[in-house]
């Protein structure tokens, strides 16, 4: 959907919309408010579902402080939520009543293949995205992207997963992905890596529709790679387990999900490991606010990256105007995007948020700090710099290393 030279919405959102101070944590439609709309795509149905309202809560506690400093331009900072279904199909529906309503950014949504389709077109609907979830890495074009992907990027974990591979002696695997793109590129990235360090992947299976129908035609794996969703994947798990193979298995940070573990034959996945991004000191304080907030226990991994992209995205949204005297096109708001997070400037943390939003509309120039630690964004619009860790699971549950 196109909207050529259209303004930013400052006016009435639909009222169709939902607004995500309410958003889809409650039942009852929103009143329709006056102020700067910013839309989040996230899965409330679906394989994803569990994390929907996590990421939520998340975004919400950045809003709730941004509207404390005043919001953007003396505007209160909305968001609206709409649910992608776990879909790419019911996403991209979701994506058009977002961008039809005007909206200047998008967070989210988890799924990369959407994120994926999606960002050719934030050039016509003259907006940004911010994507929390792991994603394949954009293709490079003359252009600074308008599409930021706040997770470590697929690239640096396939590669320091292969490089666990071979510390614990497994040079020769077999790979399980998901058939669409987040999973073919994961598994390529994965190969390309083991290969350069000496292993080799025999075979590299797309999960099949019917999962009783998997094969492996090079023989049984001697270790295991699976990329998926927790879904799909404790589905694998059960097929393979039982096949009889016994591990050992390695997993994708889509898996670092207790709905996967859950829902996979107990005590069969004890001692297998994953890798997900780090989570830094700042996690636990995170954390504390959230259940301090929310009084829902603790927040789902992910939840600080989709914090870290409101956040982000406000103090672009104020630099913005605080320069132009408007709100900006995409192009403008993806260059403040970067200039709000990049190492210059007067470093502002995730807890100082409201008084960085007060420097920035006076006119100074931020570097903020995010949950999950430095935020620098390169022309593609990964971060620059990602820090990953490893988890296994004990008893059923999941640990990290």
């Amino acid at each position: 959907m196109k909207r050529g030279a259209r303004g930013w919405a400052l006016a009435t959102a639909a009222a169709a919309g939902m607004v995500a101070m309410a958003g889809c944590l409650n039942d009852d439609p929103p009143a329709a408010q006056e102020g700067i709309h910013v839309g989040a795509l996230l899965p409330y149905t679906g394989d994803l579902a569990a994390s929907g309202p996590s990421l939520e809560r998340g975004i919400r506690l950045a809003v709730e402080a941004a509207n404390r400093a005043g919001g953007v331009a003396g505007r209160p900072l909305i968001i609206d939520v709409e649910d992608t279904h776990s879909s790419i199909e019911r996403g991209h529906s979701s994506a058009d009543r977002l961008f039809g309503r005007g909206i200047a950014a998008l967070i989210g949504p988890e799924e990369p293949v959407l994120a994926r389709e999606l960002a050719p077109t934030l050039g016509d609907e003259r907006a940004v995205m911010i994507s929390g979830g792991i994603t394949a890495r954009a293709e490079g074009g003359a252009e600074p992207s308008l599409w930021f992907r706040i997770f470590a990027s697929a690239k640096l974990v396939a590669s320091e997963l292969a490089n666990r591979m071979v510390r614990d002696g497994r040079r020769t695997a077999s790979v399980l992905y998901v058939d669409d793109s987040y999973g073919a590129t994961f598994a390529s990235l994965l190969q390309k890596k083991l290969v350069s360090l000496g292993g080799q992947v025999v075979d590299s299976r797309p999960l099949p529709a019917n999962i009783s129908s998997l094969t492996f035609p090079n023989g049984p794996p001697k270790a295991l790679v699976l990329i998926a969703y927790p879904g799909t994947g404790a589905l694998a798990v059960q097929q393979m387990a039982a096949t009889g193979y016994a591990g050992p298995w390695y997993f994708a940070p889509s898996l670092d999900s207790e709905e996967f573990v859950l829902n996979t034959p107990r005590g069969y996945l004890d001692g297998m490991a994953g890798i997900s991004p780090a989570l830094t000191a700042d996690f636990t304080e995170f954390a504390d606010l959230y259940e301090a907030r929310f009084h829902l226990g603790a927040p789902s991994l992910g939840a600080n990256f989709y914090y870290d992209s409101a956040a982000v995205l406000a103090l672009a949204l104020t630099e913005s105007y605080q320069h132009l005297g408007r709100l900006p096109s995409g192009a403008e708001l993806a260059a403040s995007v970067r200039s709000v997070s990049a190492p210059a400037g007067q470093t502002v943390t995730w807890r100082e948020l409201e008084s960085g939003l007060r420097a920035v509309a006076d006119g100074v120039k931020v570097n903020y700090r995010g949950i999950s630690g430095s935020i620098d964004f390169d022309t593609d619009g990964d971060v620059a710099q990602g820090l990953v860790r490893f988890w296994h699971v004990t008893d059923g549950d999941i640990v990290r290393e």
